[in-house]
């Protein structure tokens, strides 16, 4: 057998023993340690601002949780239209039907509108308190007088969170103003507190007074008649609300 047969079978032989060689045992790979924190918290997506600065009301979403880090100030916008209003009865005048109803009318002066976030964050609501200046008409309950303080609470306001001042505001409305003076058609509650809804308060401007919902703003009503037509409808007794919505 020549050189060459002896190094071609050599070489044979070499690669069959290659190719049949034992398998190498494979690694086993550890166990994960056990997740005890949960999956990574990643912060929800932050829909965008607006371009005047607001971000729309969004029920029990946390205001904070809506603005980028590093917002400083941002206004949440509640949108919606007015509160639908029931029509005075037929040959009723507005002002007389509104006054029967009303369980006082009072010239009054914002005293404060303090702040504060309901507790899921989401809005805010403001605690007013107004010095009476003058009584245009008052219930038997709890007899309202000139120079008492009365207290409601009204939908929107300021308050700073972590930093953050959030400015709440509903969209239709004019918020109240401290130091301006207003004519209020006052409710009460079950529990007899005091309710102004800004459907019911008109501000006083130079010798006007002027509605505090937006779409109805720039209807100025003349102060005196105002004060005439309560003053004629203060004895009168409350109505039963009838006739169609406006």
């Amino acid at each position: 057998m020549s050189l060459r047969k002896t190094l071609a079978a050599a070489l044979c032989m070499l690669a069959i023993a290659y190719a049949f060689r034992p398998a190498e045992p494979v690694a086993q790979q550890a166990p994960a340690p056990p997740d005890l924190f949960g999956p990574p918290q990643r912060r929800p997506a932050v829909p965008p601002v607006q371009s005047d600065g607001s971000v729309p009301y969004k029920k029990g979403a946390d205001i904070l949780s809506r603005v980028p880090l590093g917002t400083r100030a941002v206004r949440l916008v509640q949108h919606g239209s007015t509160p639908l209003r029931v029509a005075p009865p037929d040959g009723m005048p507005e002002w007389e039907f509104r006054t029967r109803n009303a369980a006082a009318v009072a010239l009054i002066q914002v005293a404060s509108r303090v702040g504060a976030s309901t507790p899921t964050r989401d809005w805010v609501d403001s605690t007013v308190s107004a010095l009476v200046l003058e009584v245009l008409k008052s219930d038997g309950a709890g007899e309202l007088a000139a120079n008492q303080t009365i207290t409601w609470t009204e939908p929107g306001g300021e308050v700073v969170l972590a930093g953050v001042h959030v400015v709440a505001e509903k969209r239709w409305a004019v918020p109240l103003r401290v130091g301006a003076t207003y004519y209020a058609f006052l409710g009460r509650d079950a529990e007899g507190r005091w309710q102004a809804p800004a459907t019911e308060i008109y501000e006083v401007v130079d010798d006007g007074a002027e509605s505090m919902v937006r779409s109805t703003r720039r209807a100025r009503v003349e102060a005196s008649a105002l004060r005439l037509a309560v003053l004629a409808s203060r004895q009168l007794p409350s109505v039963r609300q009838s006739g169609g919505r406006r």
